[in-house]
């Protein structure tokens, strides 16, 4: 019998440069409240364990490897969550901002990033194969696809191949320009700003509509050192409902690693 509903957590973390002690520690912790809650998945954004450098002298980097996630499988082993989590992987002479899937008692997955956009730093460079790494949480079968991939035609025809029930999509989107005081009360550009999101959000709820596969979206909030990351994430289900908005920030003041939990319909 195919499961109802899943139930799944999103984390917003900023993942600080040069830091992975300290932010393989915040993960362990947020992916522990997530499992005591009761959900069956926990999804981390992009790059989140190493942080999104824009200067390649600051960014460093996780060997995919399973020692480098042992804290984290772990937790799964002893809770059953299965954890998502970017971080920042050796790649020839490059990086690439890969995941790993976590799962309980079982061997760790990876799926490497196959984009680069325009906007991102040239030491990050795609994986050449567009194959989805499937797997299934609590017999659902699901893929990701990491940012800039979404959309992709390679990576569409490989999402396709895959047939999953549930797809992933963590990402990093950068906010420079459009920090405000952090106040407590919010002025006419927070809430210009929040509308924007919420635009965005309602955009990526249409395709999913079209697409009829429910979409999970996980974004890094706060100041990771060099840049503020706005969080927004949210998640939508096979129908175009947007059941979960965790709304962007752009008051540094106010950006907080947070964990959401939700039930989506599968």
């Amino acid at each position: 019998m195919r499961r109802k509903s899943l139930k799944f957590a999103v984390a917003e973390m900023a993942g600080l440069l040069n830091s992975p002690k300290k932010n393989m520690a915040k993960a362990c912790k947020l992916s522990a409240v997530a499992a005591e809650k009761g959900a069956s998945l926990v999804l981390f954004p992009e790059g989140c364990l190493n942080g999104n450098a824009f200067t390649r002298s600051r960014q460093d980097s996780i060997p995919a490897d399973p020692a480098s996630f042992a804290k984290l499988q772990k937790i799964s082993d002893k809770t059953g969550i299965t954890i998502c989590i970017g971080f920042t992987a050796p790649l020839e002479d490059k990086f690439n901002n890969a995941f790993a899937i976590i799962r309980p008692d079982r061997k760790i997955l990876f799926q490497y990033k196959c984009a680069r956009s325009s906007q991102e730093p040239e030491f990050l460079s795609a994986f050449k194969d567009a194959k989805r790494t499937v797997f299934e949480v609590d017999g659902v079968r699901t893929v990701i696809s990491i940012c800039c991939e979404y959309g992709l035609e390679r990576i569409e025809e490989s999402i396709k191949d895959a047939s999953p029930k549930l797809i992933l999509h963590p990402s990093a989107g950068c906010l420079r320009k459009d920090q405000v005081a952090s106040g407590r009360s919010e002025s006419q550009a927070a809430r210009s700003f929040r509308k924007e999101c919420r635009s965005g959000v309602e955009r990526s709820a249409e395709e999913v509509r079209r697409r009829g596969i429910p979409k999970i979206c996980a974004n890094p909030i706060g100041f990771d050192g060099e840049t503020f990351w706005p969080g927004n994430s949210f998640a939508v289900d096979g129908k175009g409902n947007i059941i979960l908005w965790i709304p962007g920030e752009n008051r540094p003041g106010q950006m907080k690693d947070s964990i959401e939990l939700r039930i989506i319909p599968i």
